[in-house]
């Protein structure tokens, strides 16, 4: 185990009653070093013991003969000619303030948080401010000598205004109140805050009883959502529930949760990690659902030829590329494939573009010449 943590959901999974809360699990069996990491109290895996007993924990479902209901999953593509021109004119603004991405000396962490802004403006692009950072004033000194970089540190280089549209918002709200309204209860993952954010206070005008489940929400609040979307045996029909959609962040809701009550789910963006997007997943489809339930991502399209791939689905094809290889197959493509297509097509439009208005300007072409540099080391 990598902490006492991971063994939670297993303990979760045989005896929900009395391990359904990770704090209480923390509280009574572990306690946290000097650096935030959580490991067994004194006496702690001696007491786990002794109250889990005697227990036999299969691998899979499958493995111990449990029968599911049917799940579907399906991806619902939102065209890009549905995308209203703010939200349009906003992932452009951010592609032109993220175009930095340089040699093998750029940080990896800083080309990551580089992807996550552009899956942030696919998803939810108002209020997104993007500024100089140390990785890209740095590079750009070493590039074309020092003393030469005249954007200071901290300078910001696209701010998306507070009041742009999010078709993926739009595309939600329809299907969750549509899905309310046929008496269905809802899960919906984001990776972003603001998102979860904006789409409670749409729901909400709706007339939809949503709550969210993230790291702002209080210990009181999660037990009680707890106890609101988990299914017990021999419930009444007439049962009263207090919220219809419950909205999850993948780190917070993805992990120790039952939420059996709902039978449809919504992902507005891709989880990074295959794993944590099963997980997510098997928060209504796991052990205690009697019902078919439903899956959906939302992905956003390109619908021109020869385009660069959205970053929707870029993170579909790495999604697949990963499973790929944790059940192991050999891979049509590699990962590193993957980011040079998203990142070095794109790379080569700027490049081209910038030669049509300026023959002389290479510092663009410079600065990205050599991606293959650092993909090696992603």
């Amino acid at each position: 185990l990598n902490s006492p943590e991971d063994i939670f959901p297993a303990l979760n999974l045989i005896m929900p009653d009395t391990f359904d809360d990770m704090y209480y699990f923390r509280n009574v069996f572990c306690e946290q070093n000097f650096d935030g990491k959580w490991t067994f109290g004194p006496g702690g895996e001696t007491a786990l013991m002794e109250r889990v007993g005697s227990r036999l924990v299969k691998r899979s479902i499958a493995e111990a003969n449990i029968v599911l209901p049917e799940k579907i999953e399906s991806e619902v593509v939102i065209p890009r000619y549905e995308i209203s021109p703010e939200q349009i004119k906003a992932m452009k603004e951010i592609d032109d303030a993220l175009l930095n991405i340089g040699d093998a000396n750029y940080p990896i962490t800083a080309a990551i948080a580089q992807i996550t802004r552009k899956r942030q403006a696919a998803v939810y692009p108002a209020g997104i401010e993007i500024k100089q950072t140390q990785a890209d004033f740095d590079l750009f000194e070493q590039i074309n000598g020092r003393g030469s970089c005249s954007t200071p540190v901290g300078t910001v280089l696209a701010k998306i205004d507070d009041n742009v549209p999010s078709i993926k918002i739009d595309w939600a709200v329809e299907r969750l109140v549509r899905a309310v309204k046929a008496g269905k209860r809802a899960v919906v993952f984001s990776q972003f805050k603001t998102a979860l954010t904006a789409l409670d206070a749409r729901l909400k005008a709706e007339g939809v009883s949503s709550i969210r489940y993230d790291g702002d929400t209080d210990k009181v609040t999660r037990n009680e959502i707890k106890k609101d979307f988990k299914r017990i045996g021999n419930e009444s029909e007439d049962y009263a529930y207090k919220w219809d959609v419950v909205l999850c962040n993948y780190k917070t809701g993805g992990v120790g949760l039952t939420l059996t009550r709902a039978t449809y789910m919504l992902k507005l963006d891709d989880e990074w990690n295959p794993g944590k997007d099963i997980q997510a997943t098997a928060r209504i489809y796991r052990i205690g659902q009697t019902e078919k339930v439903l899956i959906e991502t939302l992905r956003i399209s390109d619908d021109k030829p020869n385009r660069i791939p959205s970053i929707d689905f870029w993170m579909r094809d790495i999604l697949e590329t990963k499973k790929a290889i944790v059940d192991g197959f050999d891979s049509e493509i590699s990962i590193m494939e993957a980011y040079r297509n998203q990142f070095g097509d794109q790379a080569a439009v700027v490049r081209k573009e910038e030669k049509a208005v300026n023959p002389s300007n290479s510092a663009t072409s410079n600065l990205l010449d050599s991606i293959d540099d650092l993909l090696e080391g992603l």
